[in-house]
């Protein structure tokens, strides 16, 4: 078994200011990638590796142009690219992830606190975000997407299994689930608001056009569309109906 080389970056190979430096050339490393721990935000042109990316516990990773990893990306704290992010597993990050055009993973992305994306956020399996999830055009997921605060998206959210929020869920285009559509406040989409199970909002749901629900509907405050349609029952609760 052939063993994938490994370059480690530490305060040497940064300027003053944490702006890369080094010799080699890591806008295209055939390799992994780790970075030092407690390094703070570490600044590269371009960062992209045929493995990994690692950087440790107290650093982080801004590019002026993208992030990719064959495998995953992990920071200690946040991950930022001018353009977008992509891996073929997991990007994980203690703080938030931001790219100005995409974030893609080919597995899963989780965020201690925000996700956000100037135009896509896509997930083979989970994404989960400590506070909000946003996009400027749609957010899909192959499983779940779960968030502390919001979800929000200029186009369609879409989750093959659950979309749970603590706070609104907002849809400039459609909302669809699998299994349940759950929020601590309201669910808004101007089109359509579509679940495998419950639709359920502590507050409002509200859509355009059609609401539907192979099982129930349960909101607190009310629930508007030009066609309402559940499974089981349509009803007001006024006890919190979000699930965990």
């Amino acid at each position: 078994m052939k063993v994938m080389k490994l370059l480690f970056l530490n305060k040497l190979h940064f300027d003053s200011k944490n702006k890369y430096i080094g010799k080699i050339d890591v806008s295209d490393y055939i390799g992994n990638i780790e970075i030092d721990e407690e390094m703070g935000t570490v600044f590269f042109d371009k960062l992209k590796a045929s493995g990994y990316i690692v950087a440790e516990t107290g650093t982080g990773i801004e590019s002026g142009e993208s992030i990719q990893a064959a495998t995953y990306i992990k920071a200690g704290t946040y991950i930022k690219a001018a353009t977008f992010i992509e891996a073929g597993t997991s990007i994980e990050s203690a703080s938030f992830i931001k790219a100005g055009t995409f974030i893609e993973a080919g597995e899963s992305i989780e965020a201690g606190s925000d996700i956000k994306a100037g135009t896509s956020i896509v997930s083979e399996l989970c994404i989960e975000a400590g506070e909000s999830i946003e996009a400027g055009e749609s957010i899909e997921a192959g499983m779940n997407i779960l968030s502390g605060r919001t979800v929000k998206a200029g186009g369609t959210i879409k989750a093959y299994d659950v979309i749970n929020a603590a706070g609104t869920i907002e849809a400039g285009f459609n909302i669809k689930a699998g299994h349940g559509i759950y929020s601590g406040e309201h669910i808004k989409a101007k089109r359509d608001i579509e679940s495998g199970s419950d639709i359920r909002a502590t507050r409002t749901i509200e859509a355009g056009r059609n609401i539907q629900a192979e099982w129930d509907i349960i909101f607190g405050w009310g629930v508007k569309a030009k066609n309402i349609k559940a499974g089981w029952d349509v009803k007001s609760i006024p006890k919190k109906a979000v699930e965990k």
